[in-house]
Protein backbone atom coordinates (compact mmCIF):
# COMPACT_ATOMS: atom_id res chain seq x y z
CA UNK A 1 0.00 0.00 0.00
CA UNK A 2 1.14 3.57 -0.66
CA UNK A 3 2.23 5.84 2.17
CA UNK A 4 -0.33 8.53 3.10
CA UNK A 5 0.13 12.09 1.84
CA UNK A 6 1.86 14.55 4.07
CA UNK A 7 -0.10 17.60 5.20
CA UNK A 8 1.97 19.69 2.77
CA UNK A 9 0.90 17.54 -0.19
CA UNK A 10 -2.81 17.72 0.59
CA UNK A 11 -4.95 20.35 -1.08
CA UNK A 12 -6.94 22.77 1.11
CA UNK A 13 -10.09 21.09 2.36
CA UNK A 14 -8.99 17.67 1.08
CA UNK A 15 -9.74 14.70 3.34
CA UNK A 16 -7.09 11.98 3.43
CA UNK A 17 -8.50 8.45 3.79
CA UNK A 18 -6.81 6.43 6.56
CA UNK A 19 -4.87 3.37 5.47
CA UNK A 20 -7.00 0.24 5.47
CA UNK A 21 -3.97 -1.66 6.75
CA UNK A 22 -3.22 0.57 9.72
CA UNK A 23 -6.71 1.12 11.07
CA UNK A 24 -8.13 -1.12 13.79
CA UNK A 25 -11.76 -0.10 13.39
CA UNK A 26 -13.43 2.84 11.68
CA UNK A 27 -16.83 4.45 11.32
CA UNK A 28 -17.96 6.37 8.21
CA UNK A 29 -21.08 8.33 7.35
CA UNK A 30 -22.41 6.72 4.17
CA UNK A 31 -23.35 10.03 2.62
CA UNK A 32 -23.69 8.50 -0.83
CA UNK A 33 -26.45 6.07 0.23
CA UNK A 34 -29.98 7.23 -0.57
CA UNK A 35 -32.67 5.41 1.41
CA UNK A 36 -36.29 4.72 0.45
CA UNK A 37 -39.15 2.90 2.17
CA UNK A 38 -41.11 0.49 0.00
CA UNK A 39 -44.50 -0.20 1.58
CA UNK A 40 -47.82 -1.78 0.69
CA UNK A 41 -49.39 -5.23 0.39
CA UNK A 42 -47.74 -5.78 -2.99
CA UNK A 43 -44.32 -4.33 -2.14
CA UNK A 44 -42.37 -7.59 -2.01
CA UNK A 45 -43.99 -9.01 -5.15
CA UNK A 46 -43.45 -5.72 -7.01
CA UNK A 47 -39.76 -5.60 -6.15
CA UNK A 48 -39.34 -9.27 -7.10
CA UNK A 49 -40.80 -8.49 -10.54
CA UNK A 50 -38.49 -5.51 -11.02
CA UNK A 51 -35.11 -6.46 -9.53
CA UNK A 52 -32.49 -9.06 -10.46
CA UNK A 53 -32.17 -10.56 -6.98
CA UNK A 54 -34.18 -13.23 -5.19
CA UNK A 55 -36.31 -11.60 -2.48
CA UNK A 56 -37.23 -14.89 -0.79
CA UNK A 57 -34.42 -14.60 1.80
CA UNK A 58 -35.27 -10.97 2.66
CA UNK A 59 -36.16 -10.79 6.37
CA UNK A 60 -35.09 -8.98 9.55
CA UNK A 61 -32.25 -11.54 9.65
CA UNK A 62 -31.13 -11.22 6.03
CA UNK A 63 -30.62 -8.42 3.52
CA UNK A 64 -30.25 -8.89 -0.23
CA UNK A 65 -28.62 -6.93 -3.05
CA UNK A 66 -29.24 -6.69 -6.77
CA UNK A 67 -29.99 -4.26 -9.59
CA UNK A 68 -32.80 -2.63 -11.50
CA UNK A 69 -32.28 -2.90 -15.25
CA UNK A 70 -33.42 -1.28 -18.45
CA UNK A 71 -35.17 -3.36 -21.10
CA UNK A 72 -31.73 -3.72 -22.71
CA UNK A 73 -30.52 -5.53 -19.59
CA UNK A 74 -28.24 -2.71 -18.46
CA UNK A 75 -28.00 -1.47 -14.88
CA UNK A 76 -30.00 1.64 -14.04
CA UNK A 77 -29.49 1.34 -10.27
CA UNK A 78 -27.79 -0.94 -7.79
CA UNK A 79 -29.84 -1.69 -4.68
CA UNK A 80 -29.54 -3.15 -1.21
CA UNK A 81 -32.72 -4.23 0.54
CA UNK A 82 -33.15 -4.75 4.28
CA UNK A 83 -36.01 -4.89 6.73
CA UNK A 84 -36.07 -2.12 9.32
CA UNK A 85 -38.96 -1.36 11.66
CA UNK A 86 -41.21 -3.71 9.70
CA UNK A 87 -40.62 -1.86 6.42
CA UNK A 88 -38.57 -2.79 3.40
CA UNK A 89 -35.79 -0.22 3.09
CA UNK A 90 -34.11 0.19 -0.28
CA UNK A 91 -30.63 1.74 -0.40
CA UNK A 92 -29.13 2.92 -3.67
CA UNK A 93 -26.37 5.24 -4.90
CA UNK A 94 -27.37 8.85 -4.31
CA UNK A 95 -25.87 9.99 -7.62
CA UNK A 96 -28.49 8.11 -9.65
CA UNK A 97 -31.22 7.64 -7.04
CA UNK A 98 -33.80 10.28 -7.83
CA UNK A 99 -34.16 9.50 -11.53
CA UNK A 100 -34.10 5.73 -10.97
CA UNK A 101 -36.72 5.75 -8.22
CA UNK A 102 -38.95 8.13 -10.20
CA UNK A 103 -38.85 5.74 -13.15
CA UNK A 104 -39.32 2.67 -10.94
CA UNK A 105 -42.45 4.23 -9.42
CA UNK A 106 -43.95 4.49 -12.91
CA UNK A 107 -44.25 0.68 -12.94
CA UNK A 108 -46.37 0.54 -9.79
CA UNK A 109 -49.60 1.16 -11.75
CA UNK A 110 -52.49 -0.31 -9.71
CA UNK A 111 -50.33 -2.29 -7.29
CA UNK A 112 -50.55 -1.48 -3.60
CA UNK A 113 -47.00 -0.11 -3.43
CA UNK A 114 -45.59 3.17 -2.13
CA UNK A 115 -41.96 4.16 -2.75
CA UNK A 116 -41.07 7.07 -0.48
CA UNK A 117 -37.79 8.82 0.36
CA UNK A 118 -36.81 7.94 3.94
CA UNK A 119 -35.50 11.33 4.99
CA UNK A 120 -35.61 10.35 8.66
CA UNK A 121 -33.21 7.44 8.09
CA UNK A 122 -29.46 7.45 7.50
CA UNK A 123 -26.64 4.94 7.17
CA UNK A 124 -23.23 4.62 8.81
CA UNK A 125 -20.54 2.14 7.82
CA UNK A 126 -18.35 0.35 10.35
CA UNK A 127 -15.21 -1.50 9.26
CA UNK A 128 -12.92 -3.67 11.38
CA UNK A 129 -10.40 -6.49 10.77
CA UNK A 130 -11.50 -10.11 10.76
CA UNK A 131 -12.09 -11.41 14.27
CA UNK A 132 -14.29 -10.51 17.23
CA UNK A 133 -16.16 -7.22 16.73
CA UNK A 134 -15.02 -4.22 18.79
CA UNK A 135 -17.19 -2.93 21.63
CA UNK A 136 -20.62 -4.56 21.50
CA UNK A 137 -21.04 -4.54 17.72
CA UNK A 138 -22.98 -7.58 16.50
CA UNK A 139 -21.15 -10.72 15.42
CA UNK A 140 -21.64 -11.59 11.75
CA UNK A 141 -20.63 -14.68 9.82
CA UNK A 142 -21.80 -14.04 6.26
CA UNK A 143 -22.56 -11.25 3.82
CA UNK A 144 -26.16 -10.11 4.00
CA UNK A 145 -26.64 -11.20 7.61
CA UNK A 146 -28.86 -8.65 9.34
CA UNK A 147 -29.97 -8.05 12.90
CA UNK A 148 -31.43 -5.46 15.23
CA UNK A 149 -28.83 -3.55 17.24
CA UNK A 150 -29.56 -0.61 19.59
CA UNK A 151 -32.71 0.44 17.67
CA UNK A 152 -30.73 0.22 14.42
CA UNK A 153 -30.52 -2.48 11.75
CA UNK A 154 -27.00 -3.80 11.18
CA UNK A 155 -26.37 -5.62 7.90
CA UNK A 156 -23.06 -7.21 6.88
CA UNK A 157 -21.88 -5.90 3.50
CA UNK A 158 -18.47 -7.59 3.47
CA UNK A 159 -16.04 -9.84 5.32
CA UNK A 160 -12.24 -9.54 5.74
CA UNK A 161 -12.33 -6.80 6.78
CA UNK A 162 -15.78 -7.04 8.26
CA UNK A 163 -18.01 -4.18 7.19
CA UNK A 164 -21.41 -3.40 8.63
CA UNK A 165 -23.95 -0.87 7.42
CA UNK A 166 -25.94 0.54 10.33
CA UNK A 167 -29.31 1.90 9.22
CA UNK A 168 -31.83 3.71 11.38
CA UNK A 169 -33.30 6.95 12.64
CA UNK A 170 -30.83 9.75 11.99
CA UNK A 171 -30.80 10.99 15.60
CA UNK A 172 -30.36 7.49 17.04
CA UNK A 173 -27.62 6.79 14.51
CA UNK A 174 -25.82 10.02 15.37
CA UNK A 175 -25.82 9.08 19.06
CA UNK A 176 -24.60 5.54 18.36
CA UNK A 177 -21.85 6.84 16.06
CA UNK A 178 -20.71 9.17 18.85
CA UNK A 179 -20.56 6.21 21.24
CA UNK A 180 -18.46 4.21 18.77
CA UNK A 181 -16.01 7.09 18.37
CA UNK A 182 -15.80 7.54 22.14
CA UNK A 183 -15.13 3.80 22.36
CA UNK A 184 -12.01 4.13 20.23
CA UNK A 185 -13.15 3.75 16.62
CA UNK A 186 -11.58 6.06 14.05
CA UNK A 187 -13.70 8.67 12.25
CA UNK A 188 -12.98 7.82 8.60
CA UNK A 189 -14.10 9.89 5.58
CA UNK A 190 -16.12 8.45 2.72
CA UNK A 191 -13.04 7.82 0.48
CA UNK A 192 -11.86 5.25 3.05
CA UNK A 193 -15.10 3.29 2.59
CA UNK A 194 -14.82 3.64 -1.18
CA UNK A 195 -11.31 2.22 -1.01
CA UNK A 196 -12.68 -0.84 0.75
CA UNK A 197 -15.47 -1.05 -1.85
CA UNK A 198 -12.83 -1.10 -4.57
CA UNK A 199 -10.74 -3.77 -2.87
CA UNK A 200 -13.82 -5.93 -2.31
CA UNK A 201 -15.20 -5.37 -5.81
CA UNK A 202 -18.42 -3.68 -4.72
CA UNK A 203 -19.58 -1.45 -7.58
CA UNK A 204 -21.43 1.85 -7.57
CA UNK A 205 -23.55 3.47 -10.27
CA UNK A 206 -23.10 7.18 -11.00
CA UNK A 207 -24.83 9.35 -13.57
CA UNK A 208 -22.16 8.72 -16.29
CA UNK A 209 -22.51 4.92 -15.93
CA UNK A 210 -26.30 4.59 -15.82
CA UNK A 211 -27.52 2.15 -18.50
CA UNK A 212 -23.94 1.16 -19.39
CA UNK A 213 -23.18 -2.26 -17.86
CA UNK A 214 -25.03 -5.57 -17.87
CA UNK A 215 -24.99 -7.22 -14.41
CA UNK A 216 -22.31 -9.75 -15.35
CA UNK A 217 -19.90 -6.94 -16.21
CA UNK A 218 -20.20 -5.79 -12.59
CA UNK A 219 -19.82 -9.38 -11.34
CA UNK A 220 -23.31 -9.34 -9.83
CA UNK A 221 -23.87 -12.91 -11.01
CA UNK A 222 -20.88 -13.92 -8.86
CA UNK A 223 -21.81 -11.93 -5.74
CA UNK A 224 -25.36 -13.30 -5.49
CA UNK A 225 -27.03 -10.21 -6.92
CA UNK A 226 -28.71 -12.07 -9.81
CA UNK A 227 -31.16 -14.96 -9.54
CA UNK A 228 -31.42 -17.24 -12.57
CA UNK A 229 -34.35 -19.21 -11.13
CA UNK A 230 -36.90 -16.49 -10.27
CA UNK A 231 -39.66 -15.01 -12.40
CA UNK A 232 -39.40 -12.27 -15.00
CA UNK A 233 -37.98 -8.79 -14.48
CA UNK A 234 -36.97 -6.07 -16.97
CA UNK A 235 -33.90 -7.11 -18.97
CA UNK A 236 -34.04 -10.73 -17.79
CA UNK A 237 -33.90 -12.18 -21.30
CA UNK A 238 -30.63 -10.35 -22.05
CA UNK A 239 -29.10 -11.39 -18.73
CA UNK A 240 -30.12 -15.05 -19.15
CA UNK A 241 -28.93 -15.19 -22.74
CA UNK A 242 -25.55 -13.74 -21.75
CA UNK A 243 -25.22 -16.28 -18.95
CA UNK A 244 -26.37 -19.44 -20.71
CA UNK A 245 -26.03 -18.96 -24.46
CA UNK A 246 -23.27 -16.44 -24.93
CA UNK A 247 -19.89 -15.84 -23.42
CA UNK A 248 -19.17 -13.24 -20.76
CA UNK A 249 -16.52 -11.09 -22.42
CA UNK A 250 -16.04 -8.37 -19.82
CA UNK A 251 -15.65 -8.34 -16.07
CA UNK A 252 -14.95 -5.76 -13.39
CA UNK A 253 -11.36 -5.59 -12.13
CA UNK A 254 -9.44 -3.71 -9.44
CA UNK A 255 -6.94 -1.23 -10.87
CA UNK A 256 -4.04 0.44 -9.09
CA UNK A 257 -2.63 3.68 -10.45
CA UNK A 258 0.61 4.71 -8.69
CA UNK A 259 0.77 8.28 -10.01
CA UNK A 260 -2.17 10.40 -11.13
CA UNK A 261 -3.36 13.98 -10.79
CA UNK A 262 -6.71 12.81 -9.39
CA UNK A 263 -8.51 9.49 -8.97
CA UNK A 264 -10.41 8.50 -12.12
CA UNK A 265 -14.08 9.39 -12.14
CA UNK A 266 -16.92 7.00 -12.89
CA UNK A 267 -17.31 6.64 -16.64
CA UNK A 268 -13.70 7.59 -17.43
CA UNK A 269 -12.30 5.78 -20.46
CA UNK A 270 -9.65 3.09 -19.90
CA UNK A 271 -7.49 2.84 -23.03
CA UNK A 272 -4.79 0.45 -24.24
CA UNK A 273 -1.29 1.82 -23.71
CA UNK A 274 -0.26 0.44 -27.11
CA UNK A 275 -3.22 1.79 -29.06
CA UNK A 276 -4.75 5.09 -30.10
CA UNK A 277 -8.19 3.55 -30.65
CA UNK A 278 -11.23 4.15 -28.48
CA UNK A 279 -11.95 3.08 -24.92
CA UNK A 280 -11.25 -0.54 -24.01
CA UNK A 281 -13.22 -0.19 -20.79
CA UNK A 282 -14.88 2.19 -18.34
CA UNK A 283 -14.22 3.13 -14.73
CA UNK A 284 -16.95 2.16 -12.25
CA UNK A 285 -15.52 3.74 -9.08
CA UNK A 286 -12.24 5.44 -8.21
CA UNK A 287 -10.75 6.90 -5.04
CA UNK A 288 -7.41 8.23 -3.81
CA UNK A 289 -4.92 6.14 -1.86
CA UNK A 290 -2.60 9.00 -0.94
CA UNK A 291 0.79 10.10 -2.26
CA UNK A 292 -0.74 10.67 -5.69
CA UNK A 293 -1.88 7.05 -6.06
CA UNK A 294 -5.40 5.78 -6.68
CA UNK A 295 -7.44 2.61 -6.74
CA UNK A 296 -10.39 1.99 -9.04
CA UNK A 297 -12.89 -0.54 -10.30
CA UNK A 298 -13.23 -0.80 -14.07
CA UNK A 299 -14.91 -3.08 -16.59
CA UNK A 300 -12.36 -4.53 -19.04
CA UNK A 301 -12.20 -7.28 -21.69
CA UNK A 302 -11.36 -10.60 -20.04
CA UNK A 303 -9.20 -11.86 -22.92
CA UNK A 304 -7.11 -8.70 -23.06
CA UNK A 305 -6.41 -8.76 -19.33
CA UNK A 306 -5.51 -12.45 -19.51
CA UNK A 307 -3.06 -11.65 -22.32
CA UNK A 308 -1.31 -9.05 -20.16
CA UNK A 309 -2.58 -5.90 -21.86
CA UNK A 310 -1.41 -2.59 -20.41
CA UNK A 311 -3.82 0.29 -19.93
CA UNK A 312 -3.99 4.00 -19.11
CA UNK A 313 -6.74 6.13 -17.62
CA UNK A 314 -6.72 9.94 -17.85
CA UNK A 315 -3.17 9.62 -19.18
CA UNK A 316 -1.90 7.73 -16.08
CA UNK A 317 -0.45 4.24 -16.34
CA UNK A 318 -2.26 1.38 -14.60
CA UNK A 319 0.37 -0.88 -13.03
CA UNK A 320 -1.82 -3.53 -11.40
CA UNK A 321 -4.99 -5.26 -12.56
CA UNK A 322 -6.48 -7.84 -10.21
CA UNK A 323 -9.66 -9.80 -9.77
CA UNK A 324 -11.63 -8.23 -6.90
CA UNK A 325 -12.37 -9.69 -3.50
CA UNK A 326 -12.73 -13.45 -3.77
CA UNK A 327 -11.92 -13.46 -7.49
CA UNK A 328 -14.22 -14.63 -10.27
CA UNK A 329 -15.87 -17.38 -8.28
CA UNK A 330 -19.60 -17.47 -7.46
CA UNK A 331 -20.55 -16.45 -3.95
CA UNK A 332 -20.25 -19.42 -1.62
CA UNK A 333 -18.01 -21.35 -4.01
Amino acid sequence: MSEPMSDEQMQPGESRPPSADSIAAAVTWLEDWRLFRVRGEDARDFLSRQLTCDLEPLSPQCGVHGAWLSAKGRVLALVRLLVHGGDIVLATDAAAADDAMRKLAMYVLRSDVQIEPAHDLAAVGVAYPAGPPPLDLPTVERRGQSQRWHMLTAVCVDLNPTRLALVGDRDALTARRRSLLEGGLTDAPLPFWHRLDCEAGQPHIAEPTVDTFVPQMLNLDLSGGVSFSKGCYPGQEIVARTQHLGRIKRRMYVLRIPACDAPPAAGAAVVRSDSTSGAAGRVVLGTALGDGAAIALAVLPIDEVADGARYRVDGAEITEINEPGDGFAPAGA
